[in-house]
């Protein structure tokens, strides 16, 4: 066998996964509100959630994308923890379409004559219509469906090399349930279960495994796609806990299922309703196994969804805060003392925020605890992550602002819950104001252009100091001089560069937005921490 021919099954495999990847992309590009918005009106009952699922998921084929949406709906309080897991039910038999979809033409129709020259003009229009949004994926769509077919077509060259060369009727002697096992780790590593089931039909068209053994990587691939979604909630909030386990569990009742009565559900497909086509069988059987799964899983959603909710508690694991106590609330003395202390805190968050913008992941201060500075090593959250968990803590705060008694509250302390609340929300605010610009960072941090790049590390430099006198620094003592303005330059200077051609006008533009929100989060950030407002100004 010839190198090229050694190679060309796994570059079959990768075009494949990555068409699958743009397919899904444009889809979700051109129609992703669409999908969301039917999502939604999807969740009165449990059926209609369970078709929701599967139209979405046949349209998106993606389940990983469709567990995603569930999981926000869910935390946004849109959809029911039961309605959630009958779109996951429903998820796992619209994934099915595609293996329909290979079956029926990737093997019978000779896709080269319509693939090659779709990727020609596709490939054209997306540097046509580059800026086009609408074009823009429509085109991706169209490469990805092309390549999807010229990535089959690899595979199914390959498989007729590799039968060549090898005795595959040894394969024959092998138990279906070995194949499994196969199925799911072959899953479990490339992370798509219609890449898998490509590759088993290639095989199967190509004689390389018996059916029985074909059923056995069926089955294996329905679990293997689900570790993704189970590890990344590893550490996350109750509710993304809840969705995974309860795909994990659904998809792993599936395997069980499949595997007690394979020999019987083979015979049923091949003997008594004899399909003669095996590609056409064999995704018979996947459509099977899921529609027997979810008939008999579907009862039983309620009093699972009651059992998951009582298994990820919604408690202490999720809060964001850790000053705050429930029994304080009846003394507003010491509920605002506890509440000054926790702003405390987040108004130092938010100034790590600031430096994890520009890439410093911890700040230097000296009275960090030792393992707490290891936690945040090893975590490493993203920035969307400490953002996300920083809009949680101003709720927690805002909530337990409006439960404090108010009854024998004296005007001092109505004043100080006032400023609290403007405190607060002022922190938030320079969150926001810093959220809305980090992808300009990123773009100025790697800019070729001298002039950019020298503003980017200018406004690194004074934003990554003013937090880091924050964090070092009491209130009282910060000066002025401090809380400078954050811009690199001034405005001039900027506009002199743009009037010399060393930047463009969109590059002006967005030089001196950045700066305004920089400058607004500093301002807004030095209030919340109580620096004096004469300072400020």
């Amino acid at each position: 066998m010839s190198n090229s021919g050694l190679w060309l099954l796994p570059a079959g495999v990768a075009i494949f996964i990555y068409a699958m990847t743009l397919l899904e992309e444009s889809l979700r590009g051109m129609a992703g509100r669409s999908f969301k918005k039917y999502l939604q009106r999807q969740t009165s009952n449990r059926l209609k959630a369970l078709l929701g699922g599967t139209v979405v998921t046949a349209f998106l084929q993606s389940s990983s994308v469709v567990l995603l949406m569930v999981l926000s709906f869910v935390g946004a309080g849109i959809v029911s923890m039961r309605n959630a897991l009958a779109i996951v039910l429903g998820s796992n038999l619209g994934t099915t379409l595609d293996s329909w979809v290979v079956a029926s033409l990737g093997f019978k129709v000779d896709m080269d004559v319509f693939a090659y020259p779709a990727l020609a003009v596709s490939l054209i229009g997306l540097v046509l219509f580059n800026k086009h949004p609408v074009l823009k994926y429509a085109t991706r769509f169209l490469i990805g469906f092309a390549l999807l077919f010229i990535g089959l077509e690899w595979m199914k060259d390959a498989a007729g090399v590799y039968v060549e060369n090898f005795d595959v009727t040894r394969f024959a002697d092998y138990s279906p349930y070995l194949f499994i096992i196969v199925g799911f780790l072959l899953t479990s590593v490339i992370q798509s279960s219609s890449a898998t089931i490509a590759i088993t039909l290639t095989a199967l068209h190509n004689d390389v495994i018996p059916f029985t053994s074909a059923a056995g990587i069926v089955i294996g691939s329905e679990l293997g796609t689900t570790l993704k979604i189970l590890i990344g909630s590893i550490g996350g909030i109750p509710d993304k806990k809840r969705v995974a386990w309860g795909n994990f569990v659904f998809n792993a009742f599936t395997l069980v299922l499949a595997a007690a009565l394979l020999p019987w559900l083979v015979h049923l497909i091949l003997n008594v309703i004899k399909i003669p086509d095996p590609l056409i069988a064999l995704v018979t059987f996947q459509t099977g196994i899921n529609v027997l799964a979810i008939a008999l899983f579907y009862p039983f959603v309620g009093r699972f969804s009651n059992y998951l909710e009582k298994t990820f508690q919604s408690g202490a694991e999720q809060s964001e805060t850790s000053n705050l106590k429930p029994a304080a609330l009846h003394f507003p003395e010491d509920a605002l003392e506890l509440l000054q202390q926790e702003k405390k805190d987040f108004v130092e968050r938010i100034a790590q925020l600031q430096m994890k913008a520009f890439g410093n992941i911890q700040s230097k201060t000296s009275d960090t605890k030792w393992y707490e500075k290891m936690k945040g090593i090893l975590r490493s959250e993203s920035f969307e992550e400490q953002y996300r968990k920083c809009k949680i803590a101003q709720g927690e705060m805002l909530e337990y602002l409006l439960k404090i008694n108010t009854e024998d509250m004296s005007e001092e302390e109505k004043k100080s819950k006032d400023k609290m609340t403007n405190d607060i929300t002022d922190a938030m605010h320079a969150a926001k104001s810093i959220k809305d610009i980090v992808h300009n960072l990123a773009d100025m941090e790697s800019s070729a252009n001298d002039f950019i790049h020298n503003q980017y590390e200018l406004l690194r430099d004074t934003s990554i100091a003013f937090a880091q006198t924050l964090l070092d620094t009491s209130a009282s003592q910060i000066t002025g001089e401090d809380v400078k303005d954050a811009a690199g330059t001034s405005a001039t200077d900027v506009l002199q560069a743009l009037s010399q051609n060393k930047i463009s006008d969109y590059e002006a533009s967005t030089i001196l937005n950045v700066q305004r929100e920089l400058n607004s989060a500093r301002l807004a950030l030095a209030r919340a921490a109580g620096v004096k407002e004469e300072t400020t100004n």
